[in-house]
């Protein structure tokens, strides 16, 4: 059980020890962040295309981290899924590349997801840890050459 003084991360503690939800209720979850993750994948390579599939600024990674961070192994199959159809197939990109290609996605979102997990790292970034965690293996790891 929890033991912590906050009323927050006393609702916290109750979340955690709450019934598991069914894999149906994940696997909805999963297909509505993968068509968030497909339009928004879609109008950054239509919106700052360079190339078929690529743009300069592929701002839906930002979503996706957030949605992996959020829901896990069930948010990096989405943001795949988002990468493959979104950037790929409605791209332009060869189906074949866009397979592959889709797994950079899935690298993207876990970086920080598996650094949150062995850090264990809140998503809530109250602490100083939390949002230097998060500011290193979300943000500046993504943005470095």
């Amino acid at each position: 059980m929890c033991n912590h003084n906050e009323q927050f991360q006393s609702e916290i503690c109750k979340m955690k020890t709450e019934t598991p939800r069914s894999t149906y209720t994940y696997v909805l979850v999963m297909l509505i962040v993968s068509v968030i993750n497909i339009a928004l994948a879609r109008f950054a390579v239509v919106a700052w295309s360079v190339g078929p599939g690529v743009a300069t600024m592929y701002f839906a990674v930002a979503f996706m981290i957030v949605f992996a961070l959020w829901f896990g192994g069930w948010g990096v199959i989405a943001a795949y899924i988002g990468c493959y159809v979104g950037a790929g197939v409605l791209g332009g990109t060869p189906l074949v590349v866009a397979l592959y290609w889709s797994l950079a996605d899935v690298w993207q979102v876990l970086i920080p997801l598996v650094a949150f997990r062995t850090l264990k790292v809140g998503i809530d970034l109250w602490t100083r840890k939390d949002l230097s965690t998060f500011l290193v293996f979300g943000v500046i790891l993504k943005t470095a050459p």
